[in-house]
């Protein structure tokens, strides 16, 4: 009989303990086995439990799978967190990309259309400003803005194309390291040939040896030959006297930039043309600047230049006096550098340096104290202003719907005589004053520049001008329009190649003049600039400067030099013993 009081519980425990008996007398039995037999789960759990047995034991089997499958969720959660995120948005990174304008165009043939595209933008905005006094019609105004829209549309275009190529070619760069370089780096180089980059200041986009021509030279094989020549033996002094700003002071800004870039980058201590030891020298710098002296000496309310010739004077006398290297040639051996008008008449005191010195100028008119046998022209560079805006190649020979352009103040012979015969007298002939600012806010000067086939270069004052430059920069052929000017780099350019020369006298037959020169023709010289562009720009980047506008520069200095050895040894008779 059972001691609970309760029947029902009783029986409940009887029946349970009926089932339970052959299990535990099993149990038993197992521990008179060897120690070395362990219980089984199921056998411990039931002798732990009691009378709940297995009921009791699947609950805790499956409580503690619950209990695993939640730690096990956790970590899970915390490593497949970052990396979802991480995968949207590369993703995300992905399809902004795809969706930036101008992603879908990786090929040259769409780096065409494009280009094609925003010709056409630009002849409608011929069309549309041939009538200028149309300007002020609402509905061409309408038009203008509309165009200005489309034209800066098509600029972010060309903007996201170039930026999804520098991703990409960032990325190939990561995967396939230096040994195995990015296709998309020949296709970049390619699509800049093709359609300039507008940021534009001065960025190299041309190897130096790979946009060497021939055609453009008068003697491409003498001209490399001598070049080299000249890089490794070419040296230079530079005199220590004097004091800034007079002296070693020259400004690398405005229209006479030209002349403070070289005597920055003579006096540069990284510069290899230049020696410390005056008796390794192949010529003398004199480092004065005469555009300072303008600015400093000079009375603005007289246009004498006594001030001037006297300081230069002094200056040379100076240094004749104090070294022995002036009185060894006479000063043949020595030169000076400017850009500005009056350079070649700054050295009338100084019988010397007026007769034997090498007059590095700008201003190379060959009536007004200009030797062609000893004295060195090159070209006169704006730093800053419109050149920064200027892109060579922008627009092709079909998308310039201009003729020919001019705009600039109104001084000397020439310019004057230039806009009796065609200024607003016929709408493919853009000739102007100053730029009207009603014409200006629509077109601008380098746009006006970069649309046009020709580039009128008339002679102010003296024959020299930014212009020329402005020119070549722009894809515009120069046409120079003044009699006794000594192009830059004569000696080594054939200037007919790229170039067009009017004399002054035929002003009137000028449309005549530039309409007969052939389609042929004109591609050919507009296609020419890019080869001579190098030439005519001061590169800043050390490890590529070479056949910039400073080394042409000390290669005309250099070929003047021996030439002047080789034709008046006896000036050089005292140096050499």
């Amino acid at each position: 009989m059972s001691s609970f009081p309760n029947s029902e519980w009783s029986a409940q425990y009887d029946e349970e303990a009926a089932i339970d008996a052959p299990i535990q007398e099993h149990v038993m039995q197992s521990f008179s086995t060897s120690s070395s037999v362990g219980f089984s789960y199921n056998e411990q759990g039931m002798l732990n439990r009691g009378r709940k047995g297995f009921r009791g034991m699947q609950q805790e089997k499956n409580e503690y799978r619950q209990s695993f499958y939640h730690l096990q969720h956790r970590y899970t959660k915390m490593i497949t967190l970052p990396v979802v995120v991480i995968a949207i948005s590369v993703i995300g990174l992905f399809f902004a990309l795809i969706s930036f304008r101008g992603f879908f165009h990786p090929t040259m043939k769409a780096a065409g259309a494009q280009s094609g595209h925003r010709g056409r933008i630009f002849k409608d905005l011929a069309v549309a400003a041939v009538d200028r006094n149309s300007l002020g019609d609402k509905n061409q105004a309408q038009r203008f803005l509309d165009l200005e829209y489309h034209t800066n549309q098509t600029r972010v275009g060309r903007t996201g194309r170039i930026f999804r190529r520098r991703v990409l070619d960032s990325l190939q760069g990561m995967l396939w390291g230096t040994s195995h370089p990015p296709r998309n780096s020949q296709l970049r180089k390619a699509y800049l040939r093709t359609i300039r980059d507008t940021r534009g200041k001065e960025e190299n986009l041309y190897s130096s040896e790979d946009m060497l021509h021939a055609e453009v030279y008068h003697n491409f094989t003498y001209f490399k030959e001598r070049y080299a020549e000249m890089n490794k033996t070419f040296k230079i002094y530079v005199y220590r006297d004097g004091f800034k700003p007079l002296v070693h002071g020259a400004k690398t800004g405005g229209i006479y930039a030209t002349e403070g870039l070289f005597l920055k980058r003579m006096e540069d201590s990284n510069n290899r043309f230049t020696v410390s030891e005056p008796s390794k020298a192949h010529m003398f710098l004199l480092p004065y600047s005469v555009r300072q002296m303008v600015d400093i000496l000079q009375d603005p309310y007289s246009r004498s230049m006594r001030p001037l010739k006297t300081f230069i004077s002094n200056y040379v006398d100076t240094l004749a006096s104090k070294y022995p290297y002036w009185n060894r040639t006479h000063g043949a051996d020595h030169f000076f550098v400017s850009c500005h008008d009056w350079a070649p008449l700054s050295t009338m005191l100084h019988g010397e340096l007026h007769t034997n010195s090498m007059k590095v100028v700008c201003n190379a008119d060959l009536t007004v104290n200009f030797d062609i046998e000893k004295d060195v022209s090159i070209p006169q560079t704006l730093k800053g202003g419109n050149q920064s805006d200027l892109d060579v190649g922008s627009l092709g020979p079909e998308e310039r719907d201009f003729l020919a352009f001019y705009a600039g103040q109104m001084h000397g012979t020439v310019r004057p005589v230039l806009l009796d015969y065609w200024k607003g007298k016929d709408p493919t002939m853009k000739v102007y004053e100053v730029l009207p600012s009603d014409i200006a806010v629509n077109i601008s000067y380098a746009q006006h520049m970069k649309r046009s086939r020709y580039c009128l270069c008339p002679k102010g004052f003296e024959v020299n001008s930014p212009r020329i430059v402005e020119a070549i920069l722009s894809g515009c052929v120069p046409v120079i329009i003044a009699d006794n000017f000594v192009l830059p780099y004569n000696d080594v350019l054939d200037w007919t190649k790229f170039s067009v020369t009017v004399p002054e006298e035929d002003i009137p037959d000028l449309k005549k003049i530039l309409s007969s020169i052939s389609n042929v023709t004109y591609r050919s010289m507009q296609r020419r600039l890019r080869y001579i562009r190098r030439h005519f720009l001061w590169l800043e980047d050390p490890e590529d400067t070479q056949y910039d506008s400073f080394h042409m520069t000390l290669y005309s200095i250099w070929r003047q030099s021996m030439n002047l050895r080789r034709r008046k040894p006896e000036i050089f008779q005292e140096r050499m013993s």
